[in-house]
């Protein structure tokens, strides 16, 4: 994960007598779940007449603190704090959280603020992918004294994960990782979509530069319609809903919405940066 020439290098140091190097990968659906999991997995490794030991559990956000236990009882001492603070910080166990494909996760995939560029000269030789990130990263993998966790998302993992996992195949693995379905951004066909703040859609991660929103499945209320070539489908992999894409616009698809004159069918991009107001009657719907 030094892959940065730019990075000071500072050598992994695995812990005696610890297996796989002291690194375990756990797939996982939800945050909280994950620690879980770890916590477990140290208390077995452990034993039951083992020494206390402390636990650092490292969020990207400091929201990412609702992920600990109420009470983690036995010998383990858990507590937060953010990586960014976590420097010149040690503990016996690290659990890294936030380990997902997302705005919000680890790299994080906001868009630099616009203003650091005009007090800021660029890196050298223009920079490295996800630098600072890295370096976060890096921080988060060197605060164990005897192993660490990484707490990754089961259908979406980080790229961190994904290229640890690639070049060091043997590393221990807790839980299983599934295909994604969700589909590339079709307005912009580089970003993916996550799922929304108010869980009404899924927004393209290139946002600011692209405001692409797949909708809520009517069928399932589960999933997303999300546009996959000349189709559209859900992302929830139980439901079989086949709704039509807008012949117009090529990106939304038409759903059910209501007007004064009654129910119709009407694109999905309709309230986008880039609106669509390709409109049917119901008795057109194919």
């Amino acid at each position: 994960m030094t892959r940065n020439p730019e990075q000071t290098q500072r050598k992994l140091r695995p812990a005696d007598h610890v297996p796989d190097g002291g690194v375990t990968v756990i797939a996982s659906g939800d945050r909280g779940n994950g620690v879980q999991d770890a916590l477990r997995d140290i208390e077995e490794r452990e034993g039951a007449d083992g020494p206390p030991r402390s636990v650092l559990v490292l969020g990207r956000y400091r929201g990412s603190r609702e992920a600990l236990p109420s009470s983690s009882g036995g010998r383990l001492r858990v507590e937060f704090s953010t990586v960014h603070a976590a420097k010149g910080r040690e503990a016996d166990y690290v659990v890294v959280l936030d380990l997902r494909e997302a705005r919000l996760g680890f790299p994080a995939q906001i868009a630099a603020d616009p203003l650091l560029d005009l007090v800021l000269p660029p890196p050298p030789g223009g920079g490295y992918p996800h630098a600072e990130e890295r370096r976060l990263f890096y921080v988060a993998l060197t605060r164990a004294r005897r192993g660490t966790y990484l707490v990754a998302d089961a259908l979406r993992p980080s790229a961190f994960v994904e290229e640890l996992l690639r070049e060091s195949p043997g590393v221990r693995r807790l839980g299983e990782f599934r295909r994604d379905r969700t589909a590339a951004c079709p307005r912009c066909r580089t970003g993916r979509l996550d799922v929304s703040g108010s869980g009404r859609s899924m927004g393209c991660l290139n946002f600011p530069f692209c405001r692409y929103r797949a909708p809520r499945c009517g069928s399932c209320s589960q999933g997303f319609v999300v546009i996959a070539g000349d189709a559209a489908r859900c992302t929830n992999a139980s439901c079989d809903a086949a709704p039509s894409p807008c012949e117009v616009c090529g990106q939304g698809v038409m759903v059910t919405r209501r007007g004064r004159t009654g129910a119709f069918l009407g694109c999905s991009q309709y309230a986008s940066d880039q609106p669509c107001t390709n409109t049917r009657n119901l008795a057109a719907r194919t």
